[in-house]
């Protein structure tokens, strides 16, 4: 009596388990070389061993090892897991498959194929059904466009967008530029990313053998800001930089609170109180645009209120050369400074001195003035329309240089500095083939053991 009970009580069990999930939700085991089967916790546990091969729905998994908990729809890959949907291929040493939430578990290393795209991290999740994988630590993704290293990712394969998130480093593909932040939204399809949390932006001019993971950037230019956006595509390449933007460059420093940096055209455009510094010159304007050639600055103009400052003199340094009008140009040649021009209600003072004594101060209004210069001199002043001008003789002017200022006079003592390129440190750049291999002996030793598991049963039987 007790021993017909206990059987019906087993087989209403195992119906009920099989009621639980229609026919399309349920994993099925396509093929297996072994089986194990055994009762724990009141659950059901299959185990599988050898050339395993699991279905469910438009899911198809492969793997070494396989137990099966039937109650909870469920069941751990082990050993050369393979996952395919569609185009994509997940591959792990070791994986847990929900099929009850459609989520396939990761923490041992985790690899998307997906067309062009790669994913790897040391874990990560990926649901089935809303086809979002969120991979944690060392993660790198690649496209056709761009390569990405941080913390954290979350990628849309329907999309095929990616929020990236702590350490971000972002390599394009095609171009000298590296970008940096704390959380990184990579829209590729639109061309189009968005750096957040200190983003910075590396324009690589020299790039040290050893490569950017071992912090070889050199001769680089940096733009930081708050909040920078970035278009690329085959014909174009530009970036926006708002709030707090800083551009430090071999010889050229800059800040603003809004910029552009055209680099398919070869121009820095800084709106929103922006000033430069070239060597000792000072520039300030409503607008200032950087003219590129070559990657090398070769021109630098400021329109409307625009005015310059030139600390030239090393022994007193409140004799301040400077220049006012409408515009302001600065030409460059090989990096050294060349001329420079102002146009449109002109003024200009300039503190006058030979090789060892100063010589008054010379102040003057024009239409337009034009300085040329010659190894980092003065060589040629021209004055141009409706000149008016006035000396002021050094035993006046030394006593307090700054009365004969200009009214439109600026200066900015804080000068941003260079920010630093750390380097990519994640180490799926280095090798990318050791996820692919489980490393851990615990893994092996359970591969083991099951497999003699089968062994014993069989005999047995």
């Amino acid at each position: 009596m007790k021993k017909r009970f206990s059987i019906l009580f087993v087989s209403c069990f195992l119906l009920t388990i099989n009621n639980l999930y229609s026919s399309d939700e349920k994993l099925v085991i396509e093929w297996a070389d072994s089986l194990v089967g055994s009762m724990a916790s009141n659950a059901q546990v299959q185990r599988y061993a050898g050339n395993v091969r699991i279905k469910h729905k438009d899911i198809k998994i492969f793997c070494d090892i396989a137990t099966e908990y039937l109650s909870q729809n469920r069941a751990e890959l082990i050993s050369n897991v393979k996952m395919h949907q569609d185009n994509m291929v997940l591959t792990a040493p070791r994986a847990d498959y929900d099929a009850a939430t459609d989520i396939a578990t990761a923490n041992n290393g985790v690899k998307i194929v997906d067309g062009g795209r790669t994913l790897i991290a040391d874990r990560g999740k990926y649901s089935t059904e809303t086809l979002i994988a969120d991979f944690f630590g060392d993660v790198y993704i690649t496209d056709d466009s761009a390569d990405i290293f941080s913390d954290k990712i979350r990628h849309f394969r329907e999309n095929q967008n990616s929020f990236a998130y702590g350490n971000v480093v972002v390599k394009g593909k095609f171009t000298d530029v590296i970008l940096t932040g704390d959380s990184v939204e990579h829209y590729p399809t639109m061309n189009y990313t968005l750096a957040r949390g200190n983003p910075v932006l590396f324009k690589i001019d020299t790039l040290d053998e050893s490569g950017p993971e071992n912090n070889a950037l050199k001769d680089t230019m940096s733009i930081s800001c708050l909040k920078m956006e970035a278009f690329r595509g085959i014909d174009f390449e530009y970036y926006e930089f708002t709030d707090s933007v800083e551009i430090v460059g071999k010889n050229i420093t800059a800040k603003c609170s809004q910029a552009v940096y055209d680099k398919y055209n070869g121009m820095i455009i800084l709106k929103k109180f922006p000033v430069v510094w070239y060597d000792s010159t000072q520039l300030f304007g409503d607008s200032t645009v950087v003219l590129i050639e070559d990657e090398k600055i070769n021109k630098i103009v400021s329109f409307n209120n625009a005015f310059a400052a030139s600390k030239d003199d090393t022994i007193d340094i409140r004799r301040i050369n400077q220049i006012a009008g409408d515009i302001i140009e600065i030409d460059i040649d090989n990096n050294k400074l060349t001329g420079f021009a102002g146009y449109g209600n002109t003024k200009s003072l300039y503190y006058m001195s030979d090789e060892e004594t100063s010589d008054g101060a010379d102040q003057k209004v024009a239409d337009t003035i034009k300085i040329s210069f010659g190894g980092g001199q003065p060589e040629e002043i021209i004055w141009l329309g409706g000149v008016v001008g006035k000396y002021y003789p050094e035993n006046i002017v030394s006593k307090s240089p700054e009365e004969y200022y200009l009214p439109d006079f600026r200066i900015e003592k804080f000068r941003p500095s260079r920010k630093i390129f750390k380097g990519i440190k994640n180490k799926r750049i280095i090798n990318e083939k050791e996820l692919l291999t489980p490393k851990t002996e615990k893994i092996e030793k359970k591969s083991q053991k099951l497999k003699k598991d089968v062994e014993i049963d069989e005999n047995i039987k």
